[in-house]
């Protein structure tokens, strides 16, 4: 973008625009426009910008999840402990419809930085973990990457080097859904510019004020691998950093997917069945920790009762509101057969302007989601190791064609994050990385120790360095009975 013409859009922004900003940007797969040599499609995303009424949803009440053995041999009790940690964050949420008008009950700032971590070269496994939820559960994307959005690049027919642009926004505000430049109070403008690698051209996002927090929301500060300025990048790629919670505009993000007013045709998943169905359990019940959350044990017997009343599968339905993530163990701590658990609610949906509800239920024989650890490989360029790797949204469902009865396909939403979702987590140690001496040839070269993955928040506790390998024998102890 020409200098001139940004510094009157900065303007106009500055003229126009409210005290108080917010906004929000839906995440779904990439729509057939966002690609080519737009800036979509970078490391680590799954998807891209929803217009409003385009988003994607998780369309169940309650989330299963679990961790495999390779989790649990490599980060232990202390890794349980901060994934537990990010669970309660969303599971301590409000139901969606009990949220203040204003949001006000959530903070603006919610980023700490730790010194300690920052000079062990940490990046905080929990922060990472409420990362993962909010996008793949919540339809979450990164708020202030897509304040402007490139939504094409077209050259001149007089030919180059002329470039047409067209640039759209995809936040929204909070309470009036309508397009906004600002994330919790901070003020974006951008510059445009071409780049060598794909994609080719990019909007380069930066604060309007240069004393301003580049990034604030958690959405973006664990989830953006895109171009911002120079600040962002830093704060982003920086270790030491750490999330107490979810900001107001996360909040407002989760708040405008899950209210019952949010109205969308959905189809209920595969396996949800008509009636309810009854774990029954005999035996010992567990102690440790990482027992079931239910009455069903190791020991047990398991039968189900199952009543197939026949349901309405197909139908406009709310948001759920509230979702409630909820721990399911294998049949052996460090086993993969999981323990069937059977999830029953009150399923709503709306019929000829009038609300109803069916007793519907899930037997759940695989957790929706599944947390491992493993060699994830190393980066093209360099070959630092790969420290987080996450499924995509292969397997989001699209329902556009259940809610519209036009013929062109001109929707990319809404949707549901349907599909079993799986985050994984290196085990690569320590690493360190040896540049080729200058001007070619081998010999010794002074090392720069690599980043580790890490536990850490505010308190006056030590920051956790994984492995561990106290807590790594506390788990094998547990797997034996104790012994």
């Amino acid at each position: 973008m020409h200098r001139s013409l940004r510094n009157l859009l900065l303007g106009l922004l500055l003229a126009l625009a409210p005290f108080e900003g917010h906004s929000f940007s839906l995440l779904g797969p990439w729509a057939t426009w966002q690609a080519g040599g737009l800036e979509y499609h970078w490391g680590g995303d799954i998807g891209g910008p929803m217009n409003i009424n385009e988003g994607y949803r998780w369309s169940v009440p309650v989330v299963t999840y679990a961790y495999d053995a390779t989790f649990l041999k490599y980060y232990g009790a202390d890794g349980v402990a901060a994934i537990e940690a990010a669970v309660k964050v969303f599971n301590d949420l409000p139901d969606a419809d009990q949220m203040s008008s204003d949001l006000s009950e959530f903070a603006l700032q919610q980023y700490r930085f730790h010194p300690t971590a920052n000079a062990l070269n940490l990046i905080d496994i929990k922060t990472e973990t409420m990362g993962f939820l909010l996008e793949q559960f919540y339809g979450a994307a990164a708020a202030e990457r897509f304040t402007f959005t490139l939504r094409s690049q077209i050259t001149d027919p007089a030919g180059a080097p002329f470039q047409h642009f067209t640039t759209v926004q995809r936040n929204f505000d909070p309470i009036t859904w309508n397009p906004s430049a600002y994330v919790n109070n901070t003020l974006y403008t951008y510059d445009i510019e071409q780049v060598t690698t794909t994609p080719s051209w990019q909007t380069i996002i930066s604060a309007a004020d240069t004393l301003a927090p580049e990034l604030t929301t958690l959405i973006g500060f664990s989830r953006t691998d895109g171009p911002f300025g120079l600040r962002g990048e830093l704060k982003l790629l920086g270790s030491g950093g750490y999330f107490t919670g979810l900001t107001r505009d996360d909040a407002g993000l989760v708040r405008f997917n899950l209210r019952k007013s949010n109205l969308n045709i959905e189809t209920l998943f595969a396996d949800v069945v008509g009636g309810s169905q009854t774990s029954v359990s005999t035996g010992g019940s567990g102690s440790s920790p990482w027992s079931l959350v239910t009455s069903i044990t190791n020991a047990g017997t398991l039968s189900f009762l199952t009543n197939t009343t026949a349901i309405v599968r197909t139908a406009l339905r709310p948001g759920v509101g509230k979702i409630k993530f909820v721990r399911v163990n294998f049949d052996s701590l460090i086993g993969t057969t999981l323990n069937p658990y059977a999830i029953n609610w009150q399923d709503r949906y709306v019929t000829n302007s009038s609300l109803k509800t069916q007793t519907v239920s899930r037997l759940v024989t695989q957790p929706d989601l599944i947390f491992t650890a493993g060699d994830l490989g190393v980066g093209p360029i360099i070959g630092v190791p790969g420290w987080e790797e996450h499924s995509g949204s292969g397997a989001w469902v699209n329902n556009s064609a259940l809610n519209t009865d036009g013929g062109f396909g001109e929707h990319d939403g809404p949707g549901v994050t349907a599909g079993n979702h799986e985050l994984s987590f290196g085990n690569f140690i320590r690493y360190y990385l040896n540049p080729a001496p200058f001007g070619g040839g081998v010999g010794q070269q002074d090392a720069t120790v690599g980043f580790s993955i890490g536990y850490f928040d505010g308190s006056t506790n030590t920051p956790i360095v994984f492995p561990t390998g106290s807590s790594i024998l506390s788990i094998e102890k547990l797997a034996l009975g104790g012994n």
